[in-house]
């Protein structure tokens, strides 16, 4: 089987070179645009939750968005800390 694989390269050269030329190409395409990490990222994941209430001031969010959504968050395996934040939306910022 291999000297019949080196028997067909040595009679068909052109083709052979195609392919190596098409591989050499791949190769090089892959090299330059797979991005690979050598040092994996040491931060935990942060998941950050963007939830709107037009109209409402930061007391009636907080109670009715913020909370339910801390309940809610709270039983999720993995979890450590839980931050959050309220805001009145300001229109000129």
């Amino acid at each position: 089987m291999v000297r019949q694989l080196i028997a067909w390269s040595l009679d068909n050269p052109l083709i052979v070179f195609l392919l190596a030329l098409t591989l050499t190409a791949f190769g090089t395409f892959a090299f330059l645009n797979v991005n690979v990490e050598a040092y994996p990222d040491p931060a935990p994941a942060i998941v950050e939750v963007v939830a709107q209430y037009p109209g409402a001031s930061a007391e009636e969010v907080e109670r009715q968005v913020t909370i339910p959504l801390e309940v809610a968050l709270a039983g999720m395996p993995g979890l450590q800390s839980t931050r959050t934040k309220s805001l009145f939306p300001c229109r000129w910022c």
